[in-house]
């Protein structure tokens, strides 16, 4: 079991070496200091999850000072496909609370797979990560992000390219 210091360290560890440091997320570097918020929520049923979601849509809304924010559940399901369930159940809530305009989710998971993928595909630790999370974009920040990148399209398919260079071994526990 870790504690919660011990999980956001970790997490942060992963923005630094992986998500940053290998360029996964371009956009990510210019995120300042302070301004992504690293939570630990120790739920595991939905209606938690959803409570937590909610309050951090308000504190985003309320807070410029906060870019984006993390929500990081080490006790979440190991299965991909339950979390995933769970992460769709919040996608839904953002949609219900009428703030798709405001906000998108991501999510990330120790055994990501994307649909139609092998398990083992290297192009998974894109959205793989040290604990099941949601990541909270505020959609202003996205559009302007998209808005000056050269070539947006392309980053998904560098990053696919990139990670399958090496088999998927060689990514395991080193993206965190």
């Amino acid at each position: 079991m870790h504690d919660d210091n011990s999980i956001i360290n970790t997490t942060q560890s992963w923005i630094d070496q992986f998500i940053i440091g290998r360029n996964i997320c371009p956009f990510a570097k210019h995120i300042p200091t302070g301004k992504i918020k690293l939570e630990v929520d120790n739920a595991t049923e939905l209606l938690h999850i959803l409570e937590k979601i909610s309050l951090s849509f308000e504190e985003l809304k309320l807070n410029s000072e906060i870019e984006t924010t993390l929500i990081i559940y080490p006790n979440a399901d190991k299965d991909f496909l339950v979390f995933l369930d769970q992460f769709y159940a919040c996608d839904q809530l953002l949609e219900d609370l009428q703030l798709r305009d405001t906000f998108q989710l991501v999510s990330f998971h120790p055994a990501f797979c994307f649909d139609n993928a092998d398990t083992d595909d290297a192009a998974n630790y894109t959205n793989r990560s040290p604990f099941p999370m949601i990541h909270i974009l505020r959609e202003s920040s996205v559009t302007k992000a998209v808005d000056t990148h050269p070539d947006v399209n392309s980053i998904p398919e560098r990053n696919m390219a990139y990670l399958r260079n090496k088999p998927s071994s060689y990514w395991e526990g080193m993206a965190y």
